[in-house]
């Protein structure tokens, strides 16, 4: 009876407790929520300013920002609003990737003064220079102006914004027909740019034209920026060589510099960041033996040095990359050894290697692999048979090798695969069926091998799933006439078709020209005769009406049909009468 009366003490002691620290909790809860307040007037009032000068693609937008609303006047609860919650002030706004286009009203941006990280990236603010204005936010600490469109000067006063701990202002391009504009940092330079921002950590820069040469950008980053961890700047048009300033920066976490003119070894300082993460120098002009020491970093896990030809070396075995480019490059020879009992590699291009032999069995082993690009060498003989344990590889390409055979069946084990280019080998027998077991597949190329036989009636379905294309031109194919080649033809998403330079014979499946996205159809070099009907839907026939009279009978204008054989013969509004060749493209070049 004690023990049990105090086994019931014990329980009533421990629901007191459990009680009482409820009600507490539920009353700071309370406490927080009434002390929470909403936006202040002039915030509320700037944003809906700010709103009321976006334009949204209504093909392309995620959202017209519903939450914005002039109801609901509490604008720390719109989407992309974040506030301090004892103010009311914003102070941060996120309109990141939401398909706005045109200008946007900067004044009233400016007038939410207390912003702290302000991110406007992936949107479509063309014909638009980044205006003067940013100093009056003087407690930015992140600025994305990236993928937006923005070209010209960068304005002296985001230099003024001494408090930035992440700009970037990366690939930013406006088009005006035949000339691409950029970013630019000329007045100021990029010494005078970055000599204020101390407190920076993240610099992304690429694409803007700094034009510098490899003392002068090298010594005014390493003087100005010492806490700086990632420093991106592809397509900058800078020079070299690398200046050992660059050496100051200890804390380098990623270092990105391709695209640039360096030519110049790969400095050794390199291999002492012991930081690094992440190395890019693709396409750089370097040459000379890679520093050893890069690859025993204890944390590098992205190494793209591609594009250089002149640069050699030995890759000493390494167990921590996840990324791995060495196309065009002189030290692909000793692979194996160096990455066979790699556990960790999800990307490996090794295009245009000089490569020789069968196919690297090795590579099959990588479970973790999911882009590999082994192009432009000189493979040869049969593909092996791919284990179900390669089954998160979404990338494959094989073109341009000697590969020879029947596809392997088990290639329908890459169940992930959305991109498959296999042209330009010696590939024979008909059309593998087995493909349209690859549902993922957005873009598949077989062009230039020796298939034939006619198209599998399975392959019906899966044309109309491509999205972006399907190329199977130069091989001996013929039309599967039992089957209908796109069934759902205003939800395909299909781009380009390439059937030419094989054996088809018409009828030409008038579904072909009924693809409501079609950018591209060639049919070149092919037995077709007779008359073809465009049908009344589809992109070829909305081409079609947009142009006019003499625009679609002119070829010197560049109408929407032009036979290869007998260019000037007349076109029918409706109906195209063929020669024996005929070349197609949709938008009209």
């Amino acid at each position: 009876m004690d023990l049990l009366h105090r086994a019931f003490s014990f329980l009533l002691f421990s629901y007191l407790l459990f009680s009482s620290s409820f009600v507490f909790a539920s009353a700071n809860n309370s406490k927080a929520l009434s002390t929470h307040k909403q936006c202040i007037e002039d915030h509320f009032s700037a944003l809906l300013h700010l709103k009321h000068s976006f334009n949204f693609s209504a093909e392309f937008s995620k959202t017209r920002l519903p939450s914005w609303n002039p109801d609901n006047r509490d604008c720390c609860s719109w989407e992309g609003i974040t506030c301090d919650g004892a103010t009311g002030h914003v102070t941060s706004l996120n309109l990141n990737e939401l398909d706005i286009f045109g200008r946007i009203d900067f004044v009233s941006l400016f007038r939410l003064q207390s912003l702290q990280k302000l991110n406007l990236a992936s949107n479509y603010f063309n014909d638009s220079t980044i205006p003067s204005g940013f100093e009056q936010l003087t407690s930015l600490t992140h600025l994305n102006l990236s993928r937006s469109n923005f070209y010209g000067q960068i304005p002296l006063e985001i230099s003024r914004l001494t408090t930035l701990v992440s700009l970037d202002l990366s690939f930013n391009e406006y088009s005006n027909g035949s000339v691409a504009e950029y970013l630019k940092l000329e007045i100021p330079n990029i010494g005078a740019f970055v000599q204020n921002l101390s407190s920076m950590r993240e610099l992304h820069l690429d694409w803007v034209n700094i034009s510098a040469q490899g003392s002068d950008w090298a010594m005014a980053l390493s003087s100005a920026l010492p806490l700086l961890r990632k420093l991106s700047l592809r397509g900058c048009y800078l020079s070299g060589p690398i200046h050992p300033s660059l050496s100051n920066l200890h804390f380098l976490s990623e270092l990105h510099l391709s695209q640039n003119s360096l030519s110049s070894v790969v400095p050794n300082f390199i291999g002492n960041f012991s930081s690094l993460t992440s190395l890019r120098l693709r396409s750089c002009g370097l040459h000379g033996k890679f520093p050893e020491s890069i690859f025993r970093l204890p944390n590098l896990q992205t190494l793209f040095v591609g594009y250089n030809p002149l640069l050699t070396g030995e890759i000493p075995p390494n167990n921590t990359l996840r990324e791995l480019s060495l196309s065009d490059t002189g030290f692909c020879s000793n692979l194996r050894d160096s990455f066979t009992n790699s556990k960790l590699l999800t990307m490996i291009e090794l295009s245009d290697c000089q490569l020789t032999g069968q196919f690297p069995s090795w590579l099959v082993k990588l479970e973790k692999l999911m882009h590999l690009d082994l192009s432009y060498n000189g493979f040869s003989g049969p593909l092996p048979s791919w284990p179900v344990k390669l089954e998160k590889l979404m990338h494959l390409d094989l073109s341009n090798n000697g590969f020879s055979g029947l596809l392997p069946s088990s290639i329908a084990n890459l169940s992930n695969l959305a991109h498959l280019d296999l042209s330009a080998n010696g590939f024979s027998g008909p059309l593998p069926s087995l493909l349209v077991k690859l549902d993922k597949l957005v873009s598949l190329d077989l062009s230039s091998n020796n298939f034939s036989g006619p198209i599998p009636s399975s392959y019906g379905n899966k044309f109309q799933n491509l999205q972006v294309k399907q190329e199977f031109y130069n091989n001996s194919l013929q039309w599967n006439h039992s089957i209908i080649l796109f069934q759902n033809t205003s939800s395909s998403q299909l781009q380009t078709i390439d059937l030419s330079n094989n054996s088809l014979q018409e009828p030409i499946p008038r579904s072909i020209f009924a693809l409501t996205k079609l950018h591209d159809l060639w049919l070149s070099s092919n037995n077709f005769s007779g008359d073809v009907d465009l049908g009344k839907d589809g992109a070829l026939e909305a081409k079609k009406s947009s142009m006019t009279e003499d625009e679609w009978n002119t070829p010197d204008k560049k109408p929407l049909f032009g036979t290869e054989v007998g260019e000037g013969s007349p076109v029918n509004r409706t109906i195209m009468q063929l020669n024996q060749r005929i070349w197609v493209d949709v938008n009209g070049r």
